[in-house]
């Protein structure tokens, strides 16, 4: 809850912000997602268990009001799939379960919400079988979203593993969501020392976005 406080304890924001905040089983480790509660009502908020390392890999799911449009529902979900390279068919596994999770949550299938953000940490590439699911069941990725981008050639130096990867992590959105805004956090990378750096915390590149409903 760190993060959370010191985003909350900011003079501007004044108490806007409330939050729902998994923890890993074990670990100090966890998924968080921050609102503005003034915003936004909480309606539910629920673990999807992902199998595969039952314990560690879940995923978020909130399911949000809007109060202006009280007739507006959305869900937002947070997750993290198993990492490196040789768990690929394990992470197929997650993406499948995940999917399998939104189509039958008891909240969503009784409010008929058909509008759905998915964030996270997938541990794979843009042309990997766990993306190509993603977009079967009608959730794109913000960053090949037109022809014009060319996010997916980023490749840069991880200092944990060594190598030359693709290291950003995703946004999916479903069908009848419009992209305002979109950012993705390249110029604080260092091509030549790689990943994390002084200038950029994290062995992946953030990304954020703006929608519309």
């Amino acid at each position: 809850y760190e993060l959370f406080d010191m985003i909350n304890n900011k003079n501007e924001n004044k108490n806007l912000f409330d939050v729902v905040y998994f923890p890993r089983p074990n670990t100090p480790l966890g998924i968080m997602c921050v609102y503005n509660k003034y915003k936004f009502k909480l309606i539910s908020s629920v673990k999807f268990l992902l199998g595969e390392n039952i314990n560690q890999n879940f995923a978020l799911c909130a399911i949000f009001q809007e109060k202006m449009y009280p007739f507006s529902y959305f869900a937002v979900l947070a997750t993290h799939l198993t990492a490196w390279d040789k768990n690929e068919k394990i992470r197929i596994k997650q993406v499948n379960n995940l999917i399998y999770c939104i189509k039958n949550d008891i909240t969503i299938k009784q409010l008929n919400i058909d509008k759905i953000i998915i964030c996270g940490d997938y541990n794979t590439g843009p042309s990997s079988q766990c993306i190509s699911i993603m977009k079967q069941n009608n959730f794109n990725s913000i960053l090949n979203n037109d022809s014009n981008d060319n996010y997916d050639t980023i490749v840069i130096d991880t200092l944990d593993e060594g190598i030359k990867k693709l290291k950003f992590d995703y946004i999916f959105k479903s069908n009848g969501i419009k992209i305002y805004n979109r950012y993705i956090a390249s110029e604080y990378l260092d091509y030549e020392k790689g990943i994390p750096n002084e200038k950029f915390p994290s062995d992946h590149i953030f990304i954020q976005a703006e929608f519309g409903f």
